[in-house]
């Protein structure tokens, strides 16, 4: 059976870290996982916002924000799915 995971992280250190997990689960035998990674088009989304100073008096002075989301698909093969869930 495969399964389709999809992996979103505002830090890709955190998100590494996570994929590293995952592969070490691959080297135990008693799952007998296969991973096989999903190219996607986009790794990462950028999003920006705004926020008004003082909202008040001038509409002009605005602070900008803006944050990064991470994404990484993995297809896996599972032939135990019993054995997969309790992770």
């Amino acid at each position: 059976m495969f399964i389709t995971l999809s992996i979103y992280s505002k830090n890709p250190n955190s998100l590494t870290n996570f994929l590293k997990f995952f592969y070490k689960l691959k080297t135990n035998k008693t799952f007998n996982l296969k991973f096989f990674p999903v190219q996607s088009q986009k790794n990462k989304k950028v999003f920006f916002f705004s926020v008004l100073q003082s909202p008040h008096v001038n509409k002009k002075s605005q602070e900008q924000f803006g944050y990064c989301i991470y994404n990484k698909q993995l297809k896996i093969h599972v032939s135990q799915m019993a054995k997969f869930l309790t992770i």
